[in-house]
């Protein structure tokens, strides 16, 4: 996880909720791919994780990654 940039996006102000979207839906549209990627949507790409927290309450929660699905197959679990 890029935690550093997330923590400098934090401490410029944005809400955690606007950080999480600064790195997935926003990034998506400068890049050109909101049409494929960014939020979770029918018919569009989706890669996910779970972490181990509520981001939206303490970022940091970011950093305990407990599941990656990629391709609609789990590719990680802590389990």
């Amino acid at each position: 996880m890029p935690l550093t940039e997330m923590n400098l996006l934090l401490a410029a102000g944005l809400s955690p909720m606007e950080v999480i979207q600064a790195g997935t839906r926003n990034a998506a549209l400068v890049c050109g791919q909101a049409g494929q990627l960014g939020t979770l949507e029918p018919g569009k790409l989706a890669d996910v994780i779970v972490v181990g927290g509520d981001p939206l309450s303490d970022l940091q929660a970011m950093e305990t990654v407990v599941a990656v699905i990629k391709a609609g197959e789990v590719a990680y679990s802590e389990d």
